[in-house]
């Protein structure tokens, strides 16, 4: 898993250099990186892009787009498996309210 973590990153970072920080391939990139992570066992560090990529989403799109809605689900998923439970309710109730 660590080879492949190492290749999602340099994914990231190209894809951030030829189509920007914000292009929905980036964001996608980045979310994928995230996923590596939580599977080698950081999950401070999936939380953090996880939330990078929430953020981004809620500019680029909009608060109820449905990958905006997609990203801050998954980012409760992130806080749920750091012990922020209430954290993580408050996103879903946010992600059950939307739809």
């Amino acid at each position: 898993l660590q080879g492949a973590s190492e290749l999602l990153k340099q994914v990231l970072e190209a894809s951030s250099r030829t189509l920007g920080e914000e292009h929905p391939d980036t964001l996608g990139a980045k979310g994928n990186l995230a996923l590596s992570l939580r599977e080698l066992g950081d999950l401070q560090g999936a939380s953090e892009l996880r939330k990078q990529v929430l953020e981004a989403m809620k500019r680029t799109l909009g608060e109820e787009h449905r990958a905006t809605l997609n990203a801050k689900g998954n980012l409760a998923v992130s806080w749920y498996n750091l012990g922020d439970l209430q954290g993580a309710s408050e996103l879903d109730k946010q992600v059950l309210e939307a739809m």
